[in-house]
């Protein structure tokens, strides 16, 4: 059985056991399989949990790019894609020329770099909602750092890094 908890500390039983007290929301049909389980040795796994990276490093993200675009006249998805070519995760990849129309539908944004005999070199941007905290950071900064060379105004780093910890599963 699986249960999101919060961890509050330690205790000692009436009997003088090491106890480990943590907090649920009230779930009447848990407690009975935990009353079930009274004891009964078993395995106890724990691990802290995260999202794979915070909706307002996203939100914030797609901010910039709104910002930026205002500032040179152009769509946010326009400056996304050119934020992605800049600072995103991608894959080279060979290919024949009837595959490009499939690797268009599979990647959020791809360049030709070599066109030869029937065949294409393709560098394939993998779309930023399939990030990690690593690679998200990576866009959020260069992308900070580009808004900052055209006057638009970022949050200070202390606040950056700060929602990067967030979801920066060290």
């Amino acid at each position: 059985m699986r249960v999101i908890t919060k961890y509050l500390g330690t205790g000692r039983s009436v009997e003088g056991d090491t106890t480990l007290i943590f907090a649920i929301d009230d779930d009447e049909e848990l407690i009975a399989k935990m009353d079930k389980m009274k004891g009964i040795k078993s395995v106890l796994e724990c691990f802290k949990l995260f999202s794979k990276r915070s909706l307002s490093a996203n939100a914030y993200f797609w901010k910039l790019c709104d910002l930026i675009a205002r500032e040179l006249d152009t769509t946010k998805d326009e400056i996304y894609l050119r934020q992605l070519s800049r600072y995103g995760v991608f894959v080279d990849v060979k290919a024949a020329k009837f595959a490009y129309e499939t690797l268009k539908k599979e990647y959020r944004l791809i360049e030709v770099l070599d066109d030869w005999d029937g065949w294409l070199t393709v560098r394939c941007y993998i779309g930023s909602s399939h990030y990690d905290s690593k690679e998200m950071s990576l866009l959020i900064n260069g992308t900070v750092l580009d808004a900052k060379e055209i006057g638009v105004e970022t949050w200070t780093e202390e606040e950056i890094r700060r929602m990067i910890e967030v979801w920066d599963p060290k």
